[in-house]
């Protein structure tokens, strides 16, 4: 019987031991998963600030590269990049960016300033417009243009763009920028690309702003105006 109690007495101690370890346990889990929360939710506060800072970061060297690109019309260019989210589902930092590599290249084959940022301007909303008519990305859009400016024909096959040696002879002459017989320069090839482009994409013109309520152009719009957000509250957290 002695035997009998002490091992009833050592049970209940086991257990009451037991018991205490697995409150212990508990609280220590519950502890370690407040502090790894805590942790987790401060490095997606830290994620989200850095993202709202190279937004504004991004856009203030857009912007300064398209003042110097630009010059005395970089406010009209800024002020018309601020409507683009609306309109063609372009963020300004995007639409800037396009626009100043299109002028840039532009000027280097000797076309004016004032000509340079019209025609920048025109691209860039084209690009929009081909993108909706032919369900692809902005982006997209944008980089098989400056491929077909440069002389690239292929990356335009794809929105029916076709700039081979002969279409842009012809256009050139059409144009008046040669005589038909001498090989083009770059600058009237790029001119006579320029013109073809918008010439062969006339059925697409116009199609961001026939289709904006759809779900796929209000989502550009969304995605643009909301980057925009972003650009704009980094700019409140850069002094700091």
């Amino acid at each position: 019987m002695a035997l009998t109690f002490l091992f009833k007495a050592d049970g209940s101690q086991f257990t009451r031991g037991l018991e205490k370890m697995r409150g212990q346990t508990k609280r220590w889990s519950s502890s370690m998963s407040k502090t790894i929360a805590t942790a987790f939710a401060g490095g997606v506060v830290i994620a989200g600030i850095k993202k709202l800072i190279d937004a504004a970061s991004d856009l203030n060297e857009t912007v300064s590269k398209s003042q110097v690109i630009f010059g005395q019309s970089s406010d009209e260019i800024e002020s018309w990049a601020e409507t683009l989210a609306a309109s063609f589902g372009i963020s300004k930092t995007a639409g800037l960016e396009a626009a100043s590599s299109f002028a840039s290249m532009f000027q280097i084959l000797g076309v004016g300033e004032n000509e340079a940022k019209g025609m920048s301007k025109e691209l860039v909303e084209l690009a929009s417009d081909m993108a909706s008519f032919n369900n692809t990305s902005i982006e997209d859009a944008l980089a098989s243009i400056g491929s077909g400016l440069r002389g690239e024909a292929e990356p335009l096959r794809k929105f029916n763009v076709l700039l081979n040696d002969a279409t842009l002879r012809a256009q050139s002459l059409a144009m008046g920028l040669t005589d038909g017989k001498s090989a083009l320069t770059l600058q009237q090839k790029a001119l006579a690309a320029y013109n073809t482009i918008l010439t062969q994409t006339e059925v697409a013109q116009g199609d961001f702003g026939r289709t904006s309520d759809g779900l796929a152009n209000s989502m550009r719009i969304l995605a643009a105006e909301s980057e925009n957000a972003s650009a704009a509250m980094g700019q409140k957290l850069l002094p700091a």
